[in-house]
């Protein structure tokens, strides 16, 4: 059985330099679908918690999005380094201080030929940029920490291969904010479909500085 969809909910700041703990809860075992609950702990408390769900591969007829059109190919644009990881190659990066929204996204090392794995990284690799990217407004953060997110994986994907990640905002409202985004292939097939709801409270203004997600997420 494999991935379909998660919800994840981030509730208290983790520490990289600290062991965690993963407690899984086996919630359901039907005759097409798993369900597990996990969470992650810290010092005995509870730092992330999701609900995944995993379904038997069945046939069925195909409808999908298609993908935005006239998008420049990942091998015309400029990229970087986000983390060791993973390679970026925003598509409408256009202000120093902006956050992207189109971007080409790949995980540089070859992954093995292994479904579960390349949905692994895919999760990863839907947290990245945001869709409130091209929003300037000095009452509207163009980003912030996450508060819950959700996947879901529509095909298998290989992620060691350039994968575009289309993010819009949805709805900013009482500090908070929620944009949607879509993963396509190389291609053009849509691989998976993504929310995240984000805190975005209005401080001071930042100074203007490159956007510069390394080392470290934003």
């Amino acid at each position: 059985r494999f991935p379909h969809s998660l919800h994840g909910y981030f509730l208290r700041p983790g520490r990289p330099a600290h062991p965690v703990i993963l407690r899984v809860s086996r919630d359901r075992d039907g005759r097409s679908f798993s369900a597990r609950h996990v969470a992650a702990l810290q010092d005995g408390e509870v730092i992330f918690s999701t609900l995944a769900s995993f379904h038997v591969d069945e046939p069925g007829g195909e409808l999908a999005a298609p993908a935005p059109t006239g998008v420049t190919s990942p091998q015309a644009l400029a990229g970087f380094d986000f983390d060791g990881i993973t390679e970026i190659r925003p598509v409408d990066l256009e202000e120093p201080d902006g956050v992207p929204c189109r971007l080409w996204v790949r995980i540089v090392t070859p992954l093995p030929d292994d479904r579960v794995v390349h949905a692994c990284a895919l999760a990863y690799l839907s947290d990245i940029g945001s869709g409130f990217g091209r929003i300037a407004r000095d009452d509207l953060p163009r980003g912030g920490p996450s508060i819950d997110h959700t996947v879901w994986f529509h095909r298998p994907v290989r992620t060691d291969r350039w994968l575009l990640l289309d993010l819009w905002p949805v709805k900013a409202f009482g500090g908070r904010g929620v944009y949607r985004g879509a993963v396509f292939e190389g291609g053009g097939g849509l691989a998976a479909e993504l929310a995240q709801e984000s805190l975005l409270r209005a401080g001071p203004p930042a100074p203007r500085r490159p956007w510069n997600p390394s080392p470290g997420r934003p």
